[in-house]
């Protein structure tokens, strides 16, 4: 018999649609699994793979990790199966558009690009475009970037066809008027994604998103909340900067949006950059299944 499948964690969060960084929260703070080690890496096993995915689902559907984390293997396994037929099994569109659109990306081809990921999302609930087209896309086409087997020509191309087509699938969910909620990114900060992915998870949640973007100056921020009564603000930070301009202009932003206001905030950041958003009045999420959580918690509210 073969030696067990073991995984890197980054291979794994490919794997699972987590990121590195709720993975190694949910190991930290809820020890929902316990993966080994080889020298100073982590590696992860069959059985903790097929646990994380089912968590993420869960989670997606609604369910607190805190609670989870104590379930056991036949306790998740009943959650799955009572739970709305989205936290079931992948689309399979969405793999298959995965595949048709890399090869559209290496032909240089946008329209073939732009057309796969139109009909993926023709067939896809909004979340699973997010989470099982747009999201793995994006962390492929990085790691292709990262290793040198794609071209920032490449890069841009994919980039512009997901912009389009999270643009559009936001204009076409957008909620009604009530629980209005302001996305964007602060000035120097051009990555827009998860963001935009945000927006739409809160858009199929029923709130109404304000998307101003990305690069956006705090006194713009503030502006949109007040004229629009925003009941919150998303910030996402993901690009390596000074994190004393970005805790200051998310420290701003809660002192100016006032006590009513949210503030949450997410993106690619360690644990420090956590604590001081924390200690400035903001909350981290740490994944985009937890917002769409947060979203959902939002509606519901009076």
């Amino acid at each position: 018999m073969g030696s067990p499948n073991r995984y890197s964690i980054g291979t794994t969060a490919r794997l699972t649609g987590l990121s590195v960084e709720t993975l190694r929260a949910w190991e930290r703070r809820y020890h929902v699994v316990e993966p080994a080690r080889e020298g100073r890496a982590r590696t992860y096993g069959d059985a903790d793979v097929a646990k994380l995915r089912a968590l993420a689902r869960l989670v997606a559907a609604g369910h607190s990790i805190g609670q989870l984390a104590r379930a056991g293997p036949s306790d998740l396994h009943a959650l799955l199966a009572s739970a709305e037929p989205r936290v079931g099994a992948r689309h399979a569109h969405g793999d298959g558009a995965l595949d048709a659109a890399w090869r559209a990306l290496d032909r240089f081809d946008v329209e073939a690009l732009q057309s796969h990921l139109e009909q993926a999302a023709s067939f896809l609930p909004a979340e699973a475009v997010c989470f099982e087209l747009v999201l793995p896309l994006m962390r492929e086409v990085g790691d292709a970037w990262a290793k040198g087997r794609i071209g920032i020509a490449q890069e841009h191309l994919v980039s512009a066809a997901l912009r389009t087509l999270l643009g559009s699938i936001l204009r076409l969910t957008r909620a009604t008027e009530r629980h209005r909620v302001v996305f964007a990114t602060l000035e120097g900060e051009l990555h827009e994604f998860g963001l935009l992915c945000a927006a739409l998870l809160g858009a199929v949640a029923r709130i109404s998103p304000v998307y101003l973007g990305p690069n956006i100056p705090v006194a713009d921020v503030l502006d949109a909340v007040r004229r629009t009564s925003a009941v919150a603000v998303v910030i996402a930070v993901v690009t390596e900067r000074t994190d004393a301009d970005a805790i200051e202009g998310i420290a701003e932003i809660v002192r100016g949006a006032g006590s009513r206001v949210e503030v949450l905030v997410g993106g690619a950041r360690g644990r420090p950059f956590v604590v001081r958003a924390a200690a400035v009045g903001a909350r981290w999420v740490d994944s985009l299944a937890e917002f769409a959580a947060e979203c959902r918690r939002m509606a519901a509210a009076r």
